[in-house]
């Protein structure tokens, strides 16, 4: 545990370097659970349980959807039950305030999913899925350089658990795409969770803009607005500002793509209740990134 000093009855955090080994253990340990979660487990399931109705790339992009739908399940727990718990980090975004609780409980939140991107992007280059979105890639690497450069110095964690709060709309987009996958267009998705996808459309577009948008706009705007009292190294406020840039960026295109594929799940949906499906709304082939490499929600 990093020691703490008192000054005018307020606890600093003063971080050492066993808290870097401490984040980097956190880290190391998420990452092969997920490799481990992706490859071990979800693999053979899947193949046994769909080897017929997909073939294995599409296989690939469902394993690595729900291994994406579990981590956001739990980031998000995680997100919400901090700042449940510790609500100083809200207004103590550097973390040198807040206590050793708070700190230790957000290193955790963050070396949790910094070990899942590292994961997901080592799925990518294995797999061949999404391997050649370069939205996707600018993402994953822009949040593993401002997540590995926190846990490395031991500062800024609320600053880096905040943005996980997009986890809450992955959690939807996932939940789409899941359902999309696992029940080819010739196989009709169950009527029970043909509600859910109903639900998680809505869920989806009004979730967007608060958890992707205003957050991490309000994330940057803060990341400026303490400048000149920033307590980490002046290398990591650049790295912080321009990998939110890079994330703001992703966001506003992924806007556009959800609301694409939101209308169009509409439209396949009304023409399967008037008992045709239209041939502009088929799947083809090419729709799918784990051939194409060009489609997230579709």
């Amino acid at each position: 545990m990093a020691p703490s000093i008192q000054d005018a009855g307020v606890e600093f955090y003063q971080p050492d370097e066993f808290c870097t080994v401490l984040g980097y253990q956190s880290l190391i340990a998420s990452f092969f659970s997920f490799v481990i979660l992706r490859f071990a487990i979800l693999k053979p399931v899947l193949y046994r349980q769909r080897r017929v109705a997909l073939d294995s790339a599409r296989r690939a992009l469902l394993a690595n959807h729900i291994a994406s739908y579990l981590h956001a399940l739990a980031s998000s727990a995680a997100v919400i039950g901090l700042f449940v718990n510790h609500p100083a980090l809200l207004s103590d975004m550097q973390g040198v305030r807040s206590g050793d609780a708070a700190v230790e409980a957000a290193r955790r939140a963050l070396a949790f999913s910094t070990g899942y991107f590292f994961a997901d992007c080592f799925d990518m280059l294995v797999s061949g899925t999404y391997r050649t979105n370069l939205g996707i890639w600018g993402h994953h690497i822009a949040a593993i350089a401002c997540y590995t450069a926190s846990l490395h110095t031991c500062l800024l964690y609320p600053y880096l658990v905040f943005t996980l709060v997009v986890e809450i709309n992955s959690i939807f987009l996932h939940h789409r795409k899941v359902l999309a996958l696992y029940y080819p267009d010739q196989q009709p998705i169950p009527a029970a969770l043909e509600q859910t996808n109903g639900l998680a459309s809505h869920l989806l577009l009004w979730t967007f803009p608060p958890t992707r948008i205003f957050a991490n706009l309000y994330v940057t705007y803060r990341i400026f607005a303490e400048r000149n009292v920033w307590q980490a190294p002046a290398w990591t406020w650049w790295v912080a500002i321009l990998g939110m840039a890079a994330v703001d960026w992703y966001n506003v295109g992924l806007w556009t793509q959800v609301k694409r594929s939101v209308a169009k799940d509409r439209l396949r949906r009304a023409a399967n209740k008037a008992g045709a499906i239209a041939d502009a709304d088929k799947k083809k082939d090419d729709d799918w990134v784990s051939k194409s490499g060009t489609e997230l929600m579709d």
